[in-house]
């Protein structure tokens, strides 16, 4: 009887050994195939700094990107083009986490390198005060509303109340 039992042990042991190479076998040979199609599918896609439509750091078919404006073969977050910044208006007005594309391409912007907006001066926050008015903001937003309702320089800006990064 323990005879038997050992050569019952023995063919499960082979029968399992032997699914468990050829399932391995399998799923070795799988990604090679799995990423030589990737590749096959992803040579006519590109990052389009913009495309055709009008939309700005779009991954998509290379027929869709604008030929006057940037493409790459890679990802949109691997390009430079892409990257976000804060793009600062010229009314003073911040925009954090913007594409480079999309602040550049408009006139009278600039963008700063750090995407939150919380180092750049143009975008220090605090309290102005304008005919008796309390209005939490940008110093440039608050001189330019200033300026344009009541006239230049009628504006107070105490900036006591500083943004900070949580």
């Amino acid at each position: 009887m323990k005879k038997s039992f050992n050569k019952k042990i023995i063919k499960e042991k082979a029968v399992f050994l032997i699914y468990l190479i050829l399932t391995l076998t399998i799923f070795i040979d799988l990604p090679k195939e799995a990423s030589a199609l990737t590749t096959n599918q992803n040579t006519n896609k590109a990052c389009c700094e913009k495309t055709k439509s009008g939309d700005f750091c779009v991954y998509t078919d290379k027929n869709q990107c604008d030929n006057n404006f940037k493409t790459t073969n890679s990802n949109c977050e691997q390009t430079s083009f892409c990257t976000n910044v804060c793009c600062v208006d010229e009314s003073g007005e911040c925009f954090g986490n913007t594409p480079k594309g999309i602040c550049e391409s408009k006139s009278n912007t600039k963008g700063f390198s750090d995407n939150s907006c919380l180092s750049v001066n143009e975008c220090s926050t605090g309290c102005c005060v304008i005919g008796g008015q309390y209005i939490f903001g940008s110093e440039s937003s608050c001189k330019n509303l200033g300026d344009n309702v009541f006239g230049k320089n009628k504006y107070n800006f105490n900036d006591i109340f500083k943004r900070t990064q949580f």
